[in-house]
């Protein structure tokens, strides 16, 4: 019984780490200029990525936040031109602000960006990117 408890409590301990790392690391990456650069699922960004940017904001789209990522060079892709795409992490543990590079999901909107609160279909989910502090 006693080690229930204290695998319990070692469980718990372990996820308030990764949560208060996770707020602190994403708190500090707003206003950070990073550089996003292919890494796999949809080689069309192959020739797009890397590109350079800086996180402005937080927004949520369906039951998850997202960072908004504005770049210093738009590009062309599927009939439109972004120059703005929205990022997530894609593994626990490894967080945006974080010094080391971050596996994340790229969302691009197909609206304009000026409410808090959106939903996915207002997106389209093209690839997964590797992104670097500058």
């Amino acid at each position: 019984m006693k080690w229930i408890i204290i695998l319990l409590l070692i469980f718990i301990l372990w996820r308030l780490y990764l949560w208060f790392k996770k707020w602190y690391l994403n708190k500090k990456a707003i206003g950070k200029r990073f550089s996003i650069h292919y890494f796999d699922q949809n080689i069309n960004f192959e020739n797009i990525f890397p590109l350079n940017g800086i996180i402005t904001e937080k927004i949520k789209i369906g039951k998850g936040l997202f960072f908004v990522m504005k770049l210093d060079n738009s590009f062309a892709y599927d009939f439109g031109n972004y120059d703005t795409i929205c990022i997530r992490e894609r593994h626990l543990g490894f967080y945006i602000g974080s010094k080391k590079p971050v596996h994340v999901h790229v969302l691009l909107p197909k609206i304009d960006l000026n409410l808090k609160k959106y939903k996915f279909k207002q997106f389209d989910h093209v690839v997964w990117a590797e992104i670097k502090p500058i």
